[in-house]
């Protein structure tokens, strides 16, 4: 699915991956802001990362593979990223709930330990 996506894009393996990383850092960011969070915990979280990776592959490589199998034939890689670009727009609107209650209530007792030492 992957190899489809990388050769209707017009890019390699390492460009999609930065792409992917770069959406995965803009989501952080944003959900750092909306939840009260340190953004780079959510970074450096691995099953944060590994959540949107499958997030991913569900709101995004799947449903935009499936919706261009009618224009397999159409080379034109300008138009298939902006498609693209507008199926990443929706995984920025997912948030995992319960780990994200579970990473404020870890954040809030480290910075209760911070103050108690102060």
């Amino acid at each position: 699915m992957k190899e489809i996506i990388i050769k209707k894009l017009g890019i390699d393996n390492k460009t999609y991956k930065d792409v992917r990383s770069h959406k995965y850092s803009e989501w952080c960011k944003k959900t750092a802001l909306h939840h009260g969070l340190a953004h780079r915990s959510l970074v450096m979280n691995e099953t944060l990362y590994n959540w949107f990776k499958t997030q991913y592959v569900n709101y995004v490589e799947m449903p935009f593979v499936n919706d261009i199998q009618c224009y397999m034939n159409i080379d034109d890689p300008d138009l298939f990223q902006n498609l693209f670009y507008a199926y990443i727009d929706e995984v920025l609107e997912c948030y995992p709930g319960a780990l994200l209650k579970k990473l404020k209530l870890q954040q809030d007792f480290k910075n209760n330990i911070k103050q108690s030492k102060n």
